[in-house]
């Protein structure tokens, strides 16, 4: 059957409040976008699950970001430090502590934050139940099957 036919929703990250039901290691996990509570998907570029940030709580990510890198422009500009001598834990040290405020998870790399956004993932593969690497993919990256 296909996934739109057994989930209602053939575009689950981009309506809020849906759910849907996929298989990861043969169990059944309900995911839900949007709702308040912080969701596990399997992140491709990580090679885990990890927490992911729904649109609400990835806005206020990306502004601490801006300011982050703002703040490390400024600074280098006045002082004539180059990028080398600045650690990057330092220059986004309140963007890493909201993360883990928010997730519970320690992260050390911001771009890694910034991508575990979960409207970024697709609806979950229908042979190996790992999220799409995109709402538009058309092939899963983690078993290569096709997209129904």
């Amino acid at each position: 059957m296909p996934y739109s036919e057994r989930t209602g929703n053939s575009e689950i990250g981009r309506n809020p409040g849906k759910l849907s039901t996929w298989r990861q290691t043969g169990r059944p996990v309900e995911i839900r976008y949007d709702c308040g509570e912080m969701q596990w998907l399997w992140c491709w570029r990580c090679k885990t699950e990890m927490p992911m940030l729904d649109e609400v709580e990835y806005l206020e990510v990306y502004r601490l970001y801006g300011e982050c890198m703002s703040a490390t422009k400024e600074f280098r500009q006045r002082w004539g430090i180059p990028l080398e001598g600045m650690e990057r834990e330092m220059r986004f040290k309140p963007l890493l502590d909201r993360y883990e405020q928010m997730t519970g998870m320690t992260e050390t790399n911001p771009n890694a934050v910034m991508h575990h956004r979960l409207s970024l993932y697709g609806p979950p593969c229908e042979s190996c139940g790992k999220p799409l690497r995109s709402p538009k993919a058309k092939l899963c990256g983690s078993c290569m099957a096709p997209r129904t």
